[in-house]
């Protein structure tokens, strides 16, 4: 089965790399702009659904098999609030200003579109919420975390995988989910739609 990821996060791709050896990275170009009054969930979904429908019409679908678009994204929620990646510093530092201390919800989002032999067979989009926990932080607490992270990429500016235990105290939920895309959801999206055989062979 050929992979396709609708993503250009190289999280994504390093977590799927576990999974699938040929991995085809497409990166999608549409508007990621919440609309007015916006739920976070609807929101997340939304942009996975629309990456994958991009992505789809972008693709050559005469050859014949098994084609999977993966496509996701990732936001953190805080008290209805979405926060995606960071403007600027002078933006991270704000964002942590706010979660610091506090409890926020990080949402993925993944949609999948099975391919068969040039038709659509089956497209479905889930999303997973996971709580992350942060430490009280100083204004020099994060300023050092975000000197020693790569914060400009990350919804949320920060990255539970990059000196996390700075500013993180606990998480509830799918570890990868927080890292940006969620494996548990994936394997049940993937077994809802049959899928599980054909991917690994079974």
């Amino acid at each position: 089965m050929k992979i396709i990821l609708g993503s250009s996060s190289p999280r994504r791709k390093q977590i799927l790399s576990r999974l699938f050896n040929d991995i085809e990275i497409i990166p999608p170009h549409i508007d990621e702009s919440n609309l007015p009054d916006e739920k976070a969930d609807v929101f997340t979904l939304r942009m996975a659904r629309e990456k994958n429908l991009e992505i789809l019409n972008r693709i050559d679908r005469t050859e014949s098999g098994e084609i999977l678009i993966i496509t996701s994204d990732t936001i953190v929620e805080y008290r209805n609030i979405i926060l995606q990646k960071p403007r600027d510093r002078e933006h991270a530092v704000q964002i942590l200003q706010m979660l610091q201390g506090k409890t926020h919800n990080v949402i993925t989002a993944i949609g999948l579109t099975y391919i068969l032999n040039g038709s659509v067979a089956d497209t479905v989009c889930s999303l997973e919420k996971s709580p992350v926990f942060f430490k009280p932080l100083s204004a020099s607490g994060i300023a050092a975390y975000l000197d020693a992270t790569e914060y400009m990429d990350k919804a949320g500016a920060y990255a539970i995988q990059e000196n996390g235990s700075m500013i993180i105290e606990k998480y509830e939920g799918s570890h990868t989910n927080i890292i940006g895309f969620p494996l548990r959801l994936f394997f049940k999206t993937a077994v809802e739609i049959e899928l599980i055989k054909s991917l690994f062979n079974l």
